[in-house]
């Protein structure tokens, strides 16, 4: 049934005196109404898919990336810029991807993102495509799954009620080492001579799951009232009501929604509002640091753990450990964070982790002769930088108006993965002055980040969300 076939009942003639009178509600009031149910539990079904694919082609990617470079003969540089062309993807993919969902809609967004991840990803495991077209495949990665996971949140947040945002936002990251241990179990079924056919199977599925992300998830009311489909939107929230158990207006089926409210005089939209009056420095500035701040920390902290184990005297065994009960902190922060995300402030939440996890990683530099100390306290810093990555998708996806906020998240989340470049580029030089510089440096980022996140100045916690500038 269309859209427009499902609102036609919101025009119900009023004009018998005996019926009750047609009511116009907002859009806020009807999502509050039409609450958690059936509809959510299966959108988030497929929420959860999406995000173990895309944990499956991004973890498959140092395995396959050994193959390719002892079949092809790759140099260390040449194999470097492999890796590094999906992260520039990624920079360039939140910006554009992130616009591309706000004019077309977030699930026709996502699923061509997955659809074109599985084919760049394939792209790659052409034999005679040489190291050029690598170059082009994991660039493509980037620049095409970057923006599925933020708009995949972004969705969730304009169609759940505000008690319970933050639970079903947490829920799913979940899912990202679900998607690690699905590629571990899978890797050591192909050996490094296989490593084209290792791409082939992790990157096939987006095509199964694309049509299934069309066909099982509606777009969101909010974006449709922005982009004007009135009637569309009202459909999406008599469905999810429908499917939910749950009315609208409490016996009177008679209702139609209200006209979205007018943008403010001198409103500024597309990438530029990111940076308008309202957001700079009350939320684009503060939320900029803190992404550039985990960015960094954290791709710093997973690529130099090992050899900062190892020069310290570590058995691989231990090392191999370290990485499991790190996989089972995060795993215990997202569950933490789905019962007490919508407890407490955000903002307040996001300092609290940040501070913690800088503070536990120099903790964890401090002992470097008890190697007990030095497992523990990294695993407790991790556990925190988990809770940083929840909480951080979270705000950003709260903070911004519907009708640019998928834009504003892209530039937050894009740019500011070069704290990771960064990281990488600089580690080795830091550790070969002393072992423990990189990760002290990752500590002071940290608690920087914390220091920002006190600096935002707008907070969505259990609030509903705005819709216009």
């Amino acid at each position: 049934m269309s859209y427009e076939k499902e609102a036609s009942v919101a025009l119900i003639s009023d004009g018998d005196e005996d019926s009750d009178p047609l009511v116009e509600v907002d859009l806020n009031t009807a999502i509050e109404s039409a609450g958690i149910g059936r509809y959510h539990a299966g959108a988030m079904v497929v929420a959860c898919l999406i995000w173990m694919y895309m944990s499956v082609v991004v973890t498959a990617e140092p395995f396959f990336l050994k193959g390719m470079t002892d079949r092809l003969e790759l140099s260390s540089l040449e194999a470097g810029a492999v890796a590094a062309c999906r992260v520039v993807g990624c920079i360039f993919g939140g910006l554009f991807m992130g616009r591309l969902a706000d004019q077309i809609g977030r699930v026709k967004s996502m699923a061509g993102g997955i659809a074109l991840t599985a084919c760049f990803t394939l792209l790659g495991g052409i034999k005679s495509g040489g190291f050029s077209l690598l170059l082009v495949s994991r660039f493509g990665v980037g620049l095409a799954g970057a923006g599925v996971l933020m708009t995949n949140s972004t969705l969730f947040a304009e169609i759940c009620p505000a008690a319970h945002r933050g639970r079903f936002l947490a829920l799913m990251h979940l899912f990202w080492p679900a998607g690690m241990v699905a590629c571990i179990w899978v890797v050591p079924q192909y050996g490094e001579r296989e490593w084209r056919n290792l791409m082939l199977v992790t990157g096939g599925p987006g095509f199964l799951l694309a049509p299934v992300v069309l066909c099982v998830l509606w777009e969101s009311p909010r974006t449709l009232l922005m982009m004007g489909e009135k009637l569309k939107a009202e459909a999406v929230i008599r469905t999810i009501a429908f499917q939910n158990g749950t009315s609208i207006v409490e016996g009177n089926e008679k209702w139609m929604l209200a006209d979205p409210p007018a943008p403010s005089e001198g409103a500024v939209e597309g990438w530029h509002t990111a940076f308008s009056a309202p957001f700079r420095w009350r939320v684009t500035l503060p939320l900029g640091i803190c992404f550039f701040a985990i960015n960094y920390a954290s791709q710093g902290t997973f690529l130099w753990l090992n050899e900062y184990m190892t020069r310290l005297g570590f058995e691989n065994e231990d090392i191999n450990l370290e990485y499991n009960l790190i996989a089972v902190a995060q795993v215990a922060a997202t569950l933490v964070s789905i019962v007490l995300i919508d407890s407490g402030q955000r903002r307040l939440t996001l300092a609290f982790s940040f501070v913690l996890a800088g503070v536990f990683m120099l903790v964890a530099v401090s002992y470097p002769d008890n190697h007990q100390y030095v497992t523990m306290f990294f695993v407790i810093a991790c556990f925190w930088e988990q809770f940083i990555w929840l909480s951080l998708y979270i705000v950003a996806g709260e903070v911004y108006p519907s009708v640019v906020r998928n834009t504003c998240v892209g530039i937050l989340m894009g740019p500011n993965r070069l704290g990771g470049v960064i990281s990488t580029a600089i580690g080795r030089v830091l550790m070969n002055d002393d072992v423990a510089l990189p990760f002290i440096l990752h500590a002071l980022f940290l608690i920087g980040g914390g220091l920002a996140a006190l600096m935002l100045r707008d907070d969505k916690t259990r609030q509903c969300l705005n819709d216009q500038i």
